[in-house]
């Protein structure tokens, strides 16, 4: 049987071998091929690449003449960015300088973007750039203008040439010196794959298989322009807007508790009445701050030996606060230990029920019986479209004040963990009744300001002071009164309404102005009304202005304004 096998096979095998030899034979023998038989259909050849791109072919007058006889540079290839995977939030943490994030789309220099991709450029006398790079089958060109968002790219591949407008993810950006541009763009020109998620953009460095990524990038964003990717884009690039007011020392309260005059009107017309007049002023801010210098309790045990232990003479008061528009309150001051840690771990229970925001932090131990003891640690983070702006408060008095370290903890937590853009940091200091500053006033005020503190908001002094511009941030002494029901007359009628008004522009940048609004904190310039209202008079205005050395109402930017600092 096995023999039988092998003989089909070894049959098989010479067939094949005759099959072929005569087939070889013919091809000897046969005549040479006519010129018919060379006109035979031969295999399709490959389709021409740059046929569908015939509509951004290049007219005679390009646009890269502009750039002929200017030198091209490029930056060294930085090792970290020359290979892997890149991490945008990454590198963002190891050079800030080079890496930003405007609009949730992120930016990088002209320098680090050429050095890692390997982009040559050049920019001219009127200040727009071209960047050059060998794709290998062709070069690609961009052309960009400073703070603009259309660029053009210019395509070469032997005797092809293109060239085409686009649109950017964001407007180009100059910062220090440096041009900063959309990540995105540039790697999708180069033909690298993009990685998004939530929190990064990371691209490889492994490109596509598209030979051909710049004309890709063409049809890409025609397409993109045509559904409305770019439109879609611009309209989160807006200038965005968070304001806050803030005011002096407000208490709505007595001492010990009884009731005076206050009490009959509030049951007459009801808590929103009080600061009615002032309504108009603070339906326009998104925050309205004031420090509270007195607890809401039932507790009736206070401090001993201390002159002045206030408090509301009824719970219900604190709709003062809520109907009258006030959203935060610093609660650290010398009347929190008026009724004893009970009165004070009460009260906040009232305060955060009636939904007020509250802040202020203190852990220092003191004998001085006019501050007491009580431990509180509390800050506040208030954010709008994409601002957001951090609250602190503390003790600053000689006998009792915060620690350095405590406030750096404090401010770097608000700077890298919560993100603010703007911190606030109040402070409960100086001497009462005097528009004089003191000495430990004006070192702790640039103190904070040099830990990184954006506004500095004192109070306690009961009168207004002065207003001093350090480092191009404003250190508010004294803003007076506000609001003091134990004070039947009125030594000193003045106070001031300060509108804080935060702009980010559309590049990221935070800008603040300062409007001034003097004010009588009682209504009247000599009797208690219990109803601040702006002043109408000039010569009073122009009283309270010399008093915080200022010289008008209009807005103020205090980084461009230089105020007597001595």
């Amino acid at each position: 049987m096995h023999f039988r096998k092998y003989t089909t096979l070894f049959l098989l095998f010479a067939l094949l071998i005759f099959t072929s030899g005569c087939s070889d034979l013919k091809n000897l023998t046969a005549s040479p091929p006519s010129e018919e038989a060379e006109a035979s259909p031969k295999a399709p050849e490959t389709p021409d690449p740059f046929s569908s791109y015939e509509r951004f072919r290049v007219e005679e007058d390009t646009t890269l003449r502009l750039y002929e006889n200017l030198p091209l540079r490029s930056e060294s290839e930085d090792p970290s960015l020359s290979s892997g995977r890149l991490d945008f939030l990454q590198l963002k943490e190891a050079r800030v300088e080079d890496f930003l994030t405007l609009w949730d789309v992120p930016y990088a220099s002209l320098s680090v973007l050429s050095a890692t991709l390997q982009y040559t450029y050049t920019e001219s006398p009127e200040g727009s750039f071209l960047l050059k790079k060998d794709l290998g089958k062709g070069t690609a060109y961009v052309i960009l203008e400073k703070n603009a968002r259309e660029a053009r790219l210019h395509y070469q591949e032997g005797d092809h040439d293109f060239e085409t407008a686009f649109s950017l993810h964001g407007e180009t950006y100059m910062k220090n010196g440096m041009l900063f541009l959309p990540v995105a763009d540039l790697l999708e020109i180069t033909g690298h794959e993009i990685y998004t998620d939530d929190t990064s953009l990371s691209f490889s460095y492994e490109k596509s298989q598209d030979p051909y990524p710049a004309l890709s990038f063409m049809e890409t964003t025609k397409k993109r322009d045509a559904d409305g990717y770019y439109e879609a884009l611009l309209k989160k690039e807006k200038e965005q807007n968070l304001s806050f007011i803030l005011l002096g020392d407000t208490a709505v309260a007595t001492t010990g508790g009884r009731k005076n005059a206050f009490d009959k009107l509030w049951q007459e017309h009801g808590g929103g009445y009080f600061l009615a007049g002032l309504q108009e002023e603070f339906q326009k801010a998104d925050m309205v701050i004031a420090n509270l210098e007195n607890v809401f309790t039932s507790e009736t045990r206070g401090q001993k030996g201390k002159i002045y232990n206030i408090k509301a003479p009824r719970i219900e008061y604190i709709d003062v606060l809520t109907l009258g528009g006030i959203t935060h309150v610093n609660i650290v001051n010398n009347h929190m230990v008026d009724f004893l840690e009970a009165g004070f771990e009460e009260s906040l229970t009232h305060v955060e029920a009636s939904g007020i925001e509250y802040f202020g932090t203190n852990e220092t131990f003191t004998e001085n019986i006019e501050i007491g003891n009580v431990f509180v640690e509390s800050t506040s983070v208030f954010e709008k479209d994409g601002i957001k702006v951090g609250l602190l408060g503390y003790l600053g008095f000689n006998t009792s004040s915060v620690s350095d370290e405590r406030i750096m903890k404090d401010i770097d937590r608000m700077r890298n963990v919560e993100k603010v853009d703007y911190i606030v940091t109040s402070i409960h200091w100086g001497g009462q009744n005097t528009h004089e500053v003191t000495w430990k006033q004006k070192e702790m005020g640039r103190k904070l300001i040099d830990m990184g503190s954006d506004l500095v908001y004192g109070h306690h002094p009961h009168v207004l002071q002065e207003v001093e511009v350090y480092q191009g941030k404003p250190i508010y002494y004294s803003f007076g009164d506000f609001l003091f029901l134990n004070y039947n007359g009125v030594k000193d009628p003045d106070s001031v309404l300060v509108n804080v008004n935060l702009k980010k522009d559309r590049f990221g940048e935070l800008h603040a102005e300062f409007t001034h609004k003097p004010l009588y904190w009682a209504g009247h310039t000599s009797k208690n009304l219990y109803t601040p209202i702006l002043m109408d008079n000039e010569a009073h205005i122009r009283r309270a202005l010399d008093k915080l050395k200022l010289d008008t109402t209009a807005p103020i930017d205090f980084s461009k304004r230089s105020l007597d600092q001595e």
